[in-house]
């Protein structure tokens, strides 16, 4: 699989907390040099170890933990365990600590067995039963790694002779004590220099002791002197010492030599042990940011439900966003307002998966697998290489060309993820060649999500099925960002508007409108007015549904009635189609004739200042602007008509709702709230007097062909407003 800028996600850093839920650093060196792996047999073994590890560790290991702290970081401390080699000590102490390990492992695995864990039963499959040599390393060494007693025969009856002679040369010199010094009976004492047994005596009584000075004390007060009468038994004490220690060596290189010679069996249990540690790394971790398996698509679907960034966990506003069917997802809004974080969550969550771990998100997310990631985040210029920002930017952009060519039409999709598409040089020519870059990239096997500040750029999804607009919220009252996505609305900048509540002074912000290009806020009007306009459509057929749902509850409507309200439902979005599409040709034609309608005004305007032709040209936008709304008005049947005003209401008498067909009886008139309750097929309806004038009012003839759109008079009046 091939990652190209990932770094720029700072996986590594995931990674790192994971591994810190291992216990070993054996474990920990795996997870932390993890490969992210997107062939699908490979994930879900991973995801579903991941699974099982966590199940394994509640139901098992929680309860009675692995020593994996003990286990060795490499299988290297088996290297002093050669035949004829004598290991030391330490060595010794390591070599146990692994076998404890390995015990406590061996019987914690045998949970495994059955189908309730089957990778994890697999992935133990040959552990290697090292009991018997656990047996034997107790048998021959104690808890400080020295040889015991029981190693051997020889070894224990060479132990008891020296303990016996060694009780016989201490008799030997409390004698002498009490014969030549006994007045200093408390301050002479036995004690061992040069690994004999000497006399530590004064040196003013070292004349009433004949023999051999070993050693002085550091004071120069007393010597160590070695009695003549001891001198043969301390010579025999010798030969025993070096009797054990020949027979110690001989019980060592035996037993090294049978570690040897099941040295493949350590190696293959320590890197089992190794795995499944890093495994319940991974669980351990996955359980710690409350994450869920995601769930797998070849097709490059990707759907996160309240998803948070795995190193921002604490604090972050979940962020939901479908990214399924589109190719291409646009993310736009304000400077710091989430769009680089919501494309590095993209990124970490579909690395986090392929590297088996679990993703901080609500059940339902669902990851694509794709064959390679491409990620461009950050400043990549280097004065090294001499390479600017937009060349950086430019050879990024040609390596994933090229790849994506390459590439053969049954392979999966590629993941592509660029931070501020077209940025690094003059803002026209770099929206121009992002527009094109995404044009090409929405015919080519991948899946790409991109963030911009360009109108231009934007205007892609709404003009292509394949594309779409996502916005990062913005509380337009106290200027901070909310975070929250918006899917399928294009974000603004508002960098007037920031800049005016940061303090700058507001001649210097007047003097900036002065000098943005005005086409591009006719633009950005045009979009924002589009924008709304499908905003109210979308409430409008909200509002429609739940008319329907009130009338079927309150009046139990007949067959007719439903399927009213369904062809009245179909209109609606039959109309807001119709918009989407006579939003797709005003863009284009906008795009390809604004700029070259300006400087041919520009060109024939001898004279005249450029803020005198920009508001000329201003003002004709702005009127074709009104005359398309007005001819979308008209096309809806929405022409301005005078409300009439509503019938007087007489109680007992009966009326006929000629919008439902049904008729009613008027129970009580409330004259100073101007409500009326009618009494309709034995319901209580209680209405204003105006939604009741309506619901009595004769519909007016149709022309030949058309159907009758209902609306209320507050519905009319909204849409008129667009």
């Amino acid at each position: 699989m091939l990652l190209r800028g990932c770094e720029d996600l700072e996986f590594a850093r995931v990674l790192a907390q994971a591994a810190g839920f291992c216990q070993s650093e054996a474990g920990r060196q795996l997870l932390l040099h993890a490969v992210p792996d997107s062939a699908p047999e490979a994930v879900e073994r991973l995801l579903d170890e991941t699974s099982e590890g966590i199940a394994f560790w509640q139901q098992t290991v929680a309860a009675k933990p692995l020593e994996f702290s003990l286990l060795p970081p490499t299988a290297a401390f088996l290297s002093p365990f050669l035949e004829g080699l004598v290991p030391q000590r330490e060595e010794i102490l390591v070599l146990g600590d692994f076998l404890k390990v390995d015990e406590s492992a061996r019987q914690a695995f045998k949970h495994l067995q059955g189908e309730k864990y089957p990778r994890l039963g697999s992935l133990a499959q040959g552990f290697a039963d090292l009991s018997d040599l656990t047996r034997e390393f107790k048998r021959k060494f104690n808890e400080e790694g020295e040889v015991r007693d029981s190693a051997s025969r020889e070894l224990k009856e060479v132990r008891k002779d020296l303990g016996k002679l060694q009780s016989s040369i201490e008799s030997r010199l409390h004698a002498l004590i009490r014969q030549r010094a006994p007045a200093l009976i408390e301050e002479i004492h036995p004690s061992i220099r040069n690994n004999r047994l000497t006399l530590n005596v004064p040196t003013g009584v070292l004349h009433r002791f004949k023999g051999m000075v070993v050693d002085y004390s550091s004071s120069g007060a007393s010597v160590y002197v070695e009695p003549s009468e001891a001198v043969e038994l301390n010579n025999e004490r010798q030969q025993l010492f070096m009797a054990e220690e020949r027979e110690v060596r001989r019980v060592i290189q035996e037993f090294s030599a049978e570690v040897h010679s099941r040295r493949r069996e350590l190696e293959y249990n320590h890197e089992i042990l190794a795995r499944m540690d890093a495994v319940l790394g991974r669980a351990r971790y996955s359980l710690a940011v409350n994450g869920v398996r995601p769930r797998l698509n070849e097709h490059g679907g990707i759907q996160l439900l309240q998803a948070k960034h795995p190193l921002m966990i604490e604090g972050f506003v979940p962020e939901d966003l479908s990214f399924a069917n589109e190719r291409i997802v646009i993310i736009s809004g304000v400077n710091a307002g989430g769009k680089s974080i919501l494309l590095k969550v993209i990124g970490l969550f579909v690395l986090m998966a392929y590297a088996g771990l679990f993703v901080p998100a609500g059940e339902g997310t669902a990851i694509g697998l794709y064959d390679s990631v491409f990620v461009n985040i950050g400043d990549e210029q280097s004065v090294l290489n001499n390479l600017s920002t937009f060349t950086a930017h430019v050879g990024f952009l040609r390596d994933l060309l090229n790849h994506l060519r390459e590439r053969g039409s049954d392979d999966r999709p590629v993941l592509v993820l660029i931070d501020e598409l077209g940025t690094g040089t003059d803002p026209h020519e770099g929206s121009a060649l992002g527009y094109a870059l995404l044009e090409q990239l929405r015919q080519l096997p991948a899946k790409v999500a991109v963030t911009t500040h360009y109108d231009l750029i934007k205007t892609l999804g709404e003009k292509y099925p394949q594309c779409k607009n996502i916005s990062l919220a913005f509380d337009e009252e106290n200027l901070r960002p909310s975070y929250q996505v918006l899917d399928g609305i294009p974000g603004k900048s508002f960098a007037f508007d920031i800049a005016r509540a940061e303090g700058l002074p507001e001649e210097l912000l007047e003097r900036a409108h002065e000098l943005t290009d005005r086409a591009e806020e006719v633009f950005t009007e045009v979009v924002s007015v589009l924008r709304r306009k499908r905003q109210e459509l979308d409430v409008e057929l909200t509002a429609v549904r739940q008319q329907q749902r009130e009338l079927e509850a309150q009046t139990g409507e007949t067959e007719q009635e439903r399927v009213a309200l369904r062809e009245r439902e179909a209109e609606l979005r039959r109309r807001l189609s119709e918009l989407r599409r006579d939003f797709e040709v005003r863009i284009d034609e906008f795009v390809g004739g604004a700029k070259e309608r300006l400087r041919k005004k520009l060109r024939t305007s001898a004279g005249r200042s450029g803020l005198e032709v920009a508001s000329e040209f201003s003002a004709e936008i702005q009127a074709r602007k009104l005359s398309a709304l007005a001819d979308l008005e008209r096309e809806l049947g929405l022409s301005e008509e005078a409300r009439p005003d509503p019938p007087a209401f007489v109680e007992g008498e009966s009326v006929t709702l000629h919008a439902l067909g049904i008729e009613g009886e008027v129970i009580r008139v409330d004259e100073a709230k101007r409500t009326v309750e009618l009494s309709v097929r034995g319901k209580t309806l209680k209405l204003s007097w105006e939604k009741a004038g309506d619901l009595m009012r004769e519909p007016g003839p149709l022309p030949a062909g058309s159907r009758h759109l209902r609306m209320s008079w507050e519905q009319r009046r909204k849409l008129r407003e667009l």
